[in-house]
């Protein structure tokens, strides 16, 4: 195990509780995410075990994808992305350079203000709007 292995988790760990932390004003809204096509913050760590910058792309079921923008290799960043209303199951998309692409399991945007990414974990989790 690489010795930066514990600092990362914890890095990410916080960064997410920043995220849940920021002040009602800014991530809050009366409506879930998905019946108002609100902002949604996208915390993506790309710790993959082969170092390569990816682009990443939110891919409804139905509707248009988005592409959310790039992520350095081994680097942690928070993008945006618009939860679009009648999307229903959507997946998030990397596409490293020069190998094939990791599709998130699928999941719905209901009520939550940010999505954090695993990369290599695969491992989707939501992070809820406030009351």
């Amino acid at each position: 195990m690489h010795p930066m292995h514990p600092v990362r988790r914890f890095v990410s760990v916080a960064c997410l509780l920043v995220i849940a932390a920021l002040p009602a004003c800014f991530l809050h809204r009366a409506h879930s995410a998905e019946a108002t096509g609100s902002k949604v913050l996208v915390y993506v760590s790309n710790d993959l075990i082969a170092p390569s910058e990816i682009t990443v792309h939110l891919v409804p079921d139905s509707g248009a994808k988005q592409t959310l923008g790039l992520v350095r290799a081994s680097a942690h960043q928070i993008l945006n992305a618009r939860a679009e209303p009648g999307a229903g199951h959507v997946r998030l998309v990397a596409q490293p350079k020069g190998a094939p692409d990791i599709v998130s399991p699928a999941f719905v945007i209901v009520n939550a203000s940010a999505i954090s990414w695993d990369l290599r974990q695969n491992v989707v989790q939501l992070v809820p709007r406030g009351p």
